[in-house]
């Protein structure tokens, strides 16, 4: 009797350790994710912050603004840890009412604003945010 009930006991220990083990492991791979989850939500609230306080700064520069400025050329730069590319996309007629520029004196620069930055363990991870700006500009052509 003595040497069954020692048996049973080592095989209630075993499964016992293999189901604590398996459940060490499934809590790793959950804290991995949400720390993947929690570092990708900084990044992007990082690169959101970054690419409004820029375009804030370019507005209020007026005529100086780099979206004004700006030539055929794609532009690089890092602003708030973040790195940026700015690039002409085109001019075209400006998304307004006719009433509002019966004239044509507008036109309207689009741009091409890309922020990123790397995350994660060891900055594997890449987050970019592509946004297009439409910058009103004065139309030097006389009309479309």
């Amino acid at each position: 009797m003595k040497g069954s009930i020692l048996l049973i006991s080592l095989i209630l220990l075993l499964i016992m350790t293999v189901v604590v083990t398996s459940l060490a492991v499934r809590v790793q791979y959950s804290t991995a994710m949400t720390m993947g989850s929690i570092s990708y939500t900084e990044s992007l609230v990082k690169v959101n912050t970054a690419q409004l306080s820029y375009l804030r700064e370019q507005a209020s520069k007026h005529g100086q603004s780099s979206l004004v400025t700006t030539g055929l050329n794609v532009v690089s730069f890092s602003y708030y840890d973040s790195e940026h590319q700015l690039g002409f996309l085109g001019e075209s007629a400006c998304k307004r009412t006719n009433a509002a520029s019966a004239t044509q004196t507008f036109s309207c620069r689009h741009l091409q604003l890309v922020s990123g930055t790397n995350f994660g363990k060891s900055e594997l991870g890449r987050l970019d945010i592509s946004s297009v700006v439409e910058q009103p500009v004065l139309n030097l052509s006389g009309g479309n």
